[in-house]
């Protein structure tokens, strides 16, 4: 599966598509990612709605210090373990506590606490909690289905907090800032100092996904861009295989 060269940017989601979701990338995803940017030309990014500080948990630093790291749903960039630049965000009075009514009246059964995240550039609730196990997960995205929890709460905290952006970007949780949240917005970041093309691995480009407006906008530009949407993190890996052996590195 020859999808592209070392003329490309790898770029990654990194929730369900690197790793599962709030866990460390497992030694053969740390490796295969390592013999990639070692080779000359390729360059990673990790684009992801965590902040820095939750990915220098997940991974060795020295990957991630050699990737452009886009956090915070793009509101942070991050290079060599440098902030580049920073959209700060504060929480206005009362959201705290409108959040907490949230999870206070949310019937899910097995909530695991640790549900109110507060990142430099922006916040998160996540209704299961952030300690939730790979079946609570899968539980919770089930119970959503029927019972459209995340984005019904949405359009109430939007009326509460109308100059507030609320987005039900991911499956569990609700991410929320003072400016319009897209990794999109990564794009145009990014091509101010890189014009190679990209090829994008993401789990969630359906619209309305936190991955699709990147998508969307990368394959707008008409360059060589690819975009591969996996279900899971084994998934990427077998393709990252597949470009390894293509390239013989």
């Amino acid at each position: 599966m020859n999808i592209c060269s070392s003329s490309h940017i790898l770029a990654f989601d990194v929730d369900e598509t690197l790793a599962e979701s709030g866990q460390p990338l497992t030694a053969e995803m740390c490796n295969i990612l390592d013999h990639l940017s070692s080779v000359k030309g390729y360059q990673l990014a990790f684009i992801t709605s965590r902040s820095y500080a939750e990915l220098e948990d997940r991974m060795p630093l020295d990957l991630l210090h050699r990737a452009y790291a886009f956090t915070c749903m793009g509101m942070e960039y991050w290079y060599e373990g440098d902030l580049v630049y920073q959209h700060a965000f504060n929480f206005p009075k009362g959201l705290t506590q409108a959040l907490e009514e949230v999870i206070a009246q949310c019937n899910f059964p097995n909530k695991t606490g640790k549900h109110i995240v507060k990142r430099p550039s922006k916040g998160a609730l996540s209704v299961v909690g952030e300690g939730h196990s790979a079946e609570d997960r899968k539980n919770f995205i089930e119970w959503n289905k029927k019972s459209n929890f995340l984005n019904r709460t949405c359009e109430n905290l939007r009326i509460k907090f109308p100059d507030l952006h609320f987005e039900a970007f991911g499956k569990t949780s609700i991410d929320f800032s003072d400016k319009r949240m897209s990794k999109a917005i990564v794009l145009d970041e990014l091509r101010q100092f890189e014009k190679r093309s990209v090829v994008f691995f993401g789990d969630n480009m359906q619209d309305g996904g936190n991955d699709s407006e990147l998508k969307d906008s990368l394959l707008a530009e008409k360059a060589n861009n690819i975009c591969v949407w996996v279900q899971c993190p084994a998934q990427s890996y077998c393709v990252l295989k597949e470009v390894k052996k293509a390239n013989r590195i």
